[in-house]
């Protein structure tokens, strides 16, 4: 579960005082998004509609230069 980090510790210590610190335990898990999920993620936060994130997905897909990457996100509008 995630929580809000401004009350991660609260939850925390929350779970610490009812199970004791021996029986609780922290643990993460981080990943990297591939490209084109992380633009459409992106793109529906800043309340894009769903072609220009589809068009945006598909623009970053399997790029290799960042110069070219750039060049096609500008393309997209």
């Amino acid at each position: 579960m995630d929580f809000e980090h401004e009350r991660r510790e609260e939850v925390m210590q929350y779970i610490f005082n009812k199970y004791g610190r021996e029986r609780a335990g922290i643990v993460a898990e981080s990943y990297l998004l591939p490209p084109p999920s992380a633009a459409r993620d992106i793109g529906k936060a800043l309340g894009f509609s769903q072609d220009l994130i589809d068009r945006l997905a598909e623009a970053v897909d399997a790029y290799d230069d960042p110069k070219e990457l750039n060049q096609r996100i500008l393309e997209v509008d």
